[in-house]
């Protein structure tokens, strides 16, 4: 992978407006006014692109090989990990550091409305939420 250094900044610069407190789409309305073009050349930003880059390990300079597999010609992800992962750590140069990745991660569980206990997953709480339990 070569970085290109002028997409890395914007990367960059997303993990501190999110380590700063700004909400997703906070960093989406910050990024459409200052007119960064979004990683497909468009002026809109999608809320997923945010959050996908936000938990990317690639950032840091790690590779996780097998995220999808492809069973009769269609790709599938395998959130269930029913087909072995393999991480590939510093495998490139970084261009956030362990620590900062680390502490997104921390902030974006923290934020979370998901909960996991001997109960499964489930929400911490439904007030103000049109999902049910």
């Amino acid at each position: 992978l070569v970085i290109d250094s002028k997409q890395a900044k914007i990367v960059q610069h997303i993990f501190t407006m999110y380590l700063s407190g700004m909400s997703i789409l906070g960093i989406v309305r910050e990024l459409e006014k200052q007119g960064v073009k979004s990683p497909t050349g468009k002026d809109k930003w999608c809320k997923r692109t945010i959050d996908t880059m936000l938990s990317n390990e690639k950032y840091i300079g790690n590779v996780l090989a097998f995220k999808t597999y492809t069973p009769k010609h269609k790709r599938v992800q395998n959130n269930d990990h029913s087909h072995e992962q393999f991480l590939l750590n510093d495998g490139h140069l970084p261009i956030i550091s362990k620590e900062i990745f680390d502490a997104v991660q921390e902030e974006k569980a923290r934020r979370s409305n998901i909960v996991t206990d001997e109960s499964g997953r489930h929400r911490k709480d439904t007030r103000y939420s049109s999902k049910n339990i």
